[in-house]
């Protein structure tokens, strides 16, 4: 199966960074050879001091024959594509007998294959990132620890599990633009976070309740949490929280909810894009629409940014007056319909408004508005809060939390923590008999016990704490 000493990388996107550098260095120490395809590398090697003992190789891997060729000679492959073409490079895997590693969720697509993975003996550990990834390592590291510790104490002390949350966000350091009142910037898929909460329900459970959300409400159903050492946030359900229910051993648990971390305020501002129609993707522009504020009108029936924003308080008069101002805030930095601002940043060059959706139009605007400028950091939060109860009906939560904080607007936090992980899944599968087959995500001790240290020498580390009721 390990005829060969290459490890692959398909795809050099804003994720692959640190990624590569460090199986660089990986490689030079084991004898290993690295090879990276993609159609463009921009600056990637001399940003992250790529060796120039690193191959790189211009491909397009939608090129069946080319791309099978390069997978035939690895010794291993890590897939960094986009997610509708991960299924691409495992068809290959899967013919040349190779294992291979992502960070994306399990697709339906990628888990169909399980059995014949399995009947090959190989791994396609997926699941191996940020969010999903390294949740899954420390909430296993948490869980295992819990019941070690309970197997020591009387059944009345034993600590049961009663909820679970896991939230995540990536967001922009507050250190950084403070002319931004949204306190975001993009710091991965622009796509994504427009489309944010579509696709389908929001599935949780809630003190026994199994709860579906449809996507125009997810971000009204945003609640507030505070997290111990990082600050208050937003918080809105993301779209399958009961998927990991088994995977995680929290069989009938009565409450589990899996999130998206915003800065406070930003879910109030978003709903009202949604609700205005600002994030469709399914609706298209047509030849009325020439202008900023000819698609303003076309989307949200108002003459001008000024009345919708008066409309939209209006209706949320109840709100404190304090909610209110940082709503308005929020909206008018937008200038969702203004042609000078448009002209003045270049957004009408190369633009043709026929066909284009409202979700297109809101990109278009926030790839300049949100983009991480030089002096931007991002930043990653993730937490993991476990509710607890024992015999004597004492309660406490068990909290884990990471902040990690970029180092510029090229080396990100999150492409850090998407990243790393990945990286050292693939040092740990080649330099440990893993004997662990099939299409599989990243849970069980020789994983987090192996990963989560080493994180830690970049950074990426929990600080946990306690808090009782």
């Amino acid at each position: 199966m390990k005829n060969s000493n290459k490890i692959l990388v398909l795809g050099a996107g804003r994720s692959a960074g640190y990624l590569i550098a460090y199986l660089d260095e990986y490689c030079v120490r084991s004898g290993r050879s690295l090879c990276v395809c993609d159609r463009q590398f921009g600056s990637l090697k001399s940003v992250f001091g790529i060796s120039d003992g690193v191959d790189f190789l211009t491909l397009d891997v939608t090129d069946k024959e080319s791309l099978w060729q390069q997978i035939a000679g690895a010794e291993l492959v890590v897939s960094l594509l986009p997610p509708t073409l991960h299924v691409l490079a495992a068809e290959g895997c899967l013919h040349h007998c190779k294992s291979l590693f992502t960070a994306s969720y399990i697709s339906p697509a990628m888990r169909a294959m399980d059995s014949q993975v399995e009947e090959k003996g190989l791994l396609f550990m997926n699941e191996l990132g940020l969010d999903p990834g390294i949740d899954h390592l420390c909430v296993n590291a948490m869980m295992d620890k819990l019941h070690t510790e309970n197997s020591e104490k009387l059944e009345e002390d034993q600590w049961r599990l009663v909820g679970f949350e896991s939230h995540c966000g990536g967001l922009v350091a507050e250190s950084g633009d403070k002319s931004n009142p949204w306190k975001y910037k993009f710091s991965w898929n622009p796509t994504n976070v427009i489309l944010a909460g579509q696709g389908g329900e929001s599935v949780y459970r809630e003190m026994g309740k199994d709860k579906r959300i449809g996507w125009q409400d997810v971000f009204a159903e945003a609640k507030t949490i505070e997290l111990p050492g990082v600050g208050v946030f937003d918080v809105y359900p993301n779209r399958d929280s009961l998927g990991y229910e088994k995977v995680y051993g929290m069989d009938g648990v009565p409450t589990l909810i899996r999130g998206t971390l915003r800065r406070q305020g930003y879910c109030d501002a978003w709903q009202c894009l949604v609700e205005s129609g600002f994030t469709q993707n399914d609706a298209f522009f047509d030849e009325e629409v020439t202008s900023p504020e000819t698609a303003f009108q076309w989307i949200t029936g108002y003459e001008n940014q000024s009345d919708w924003i008066d409309e939209q308080l209006a209706y949320r008069f109840a709100w404190q007056v304090d909610r209110l101002l940082q709503l308005e805030e929020k909206l008018a930095f937008l200038q969702l319909g203004n042609s000078q601002y448009w002209a003045a940043n270049g957004l009408l060059e190369n633009w043709d408004w026929l066909g284009k959706s409202p979700a297109q139009f809101l990109e278009h605007l926030l790839l300049i508005q949100w983009r991480l400028e030089e002096e931007d950091k991002d930043e990653v939060v993730m937490a993991h809060i476990l509710h607890l109860e024992n015999g004597k009906n004492q309660k406490k939560e068990l909290i884990s939390v990471m902040c990690v904080e970029g180092e510029s607007k090229d080396k990100t936090a999150m492409a850090k923590t998407v990243g790393l992980p990945l990286a050292m899944g693939v040092e740990v599968y080649l330099e440990n008999e893993i004997t662990e087959v099939g299409v599989r995500l990243p849970w069980g001790k020789v994983w987090y016990s192996n990963l989560l240290p080493e994180l830690e020498k970049f950074g990426i580390r929990f600080i946990e704490s306690e808090r009782f009721s």
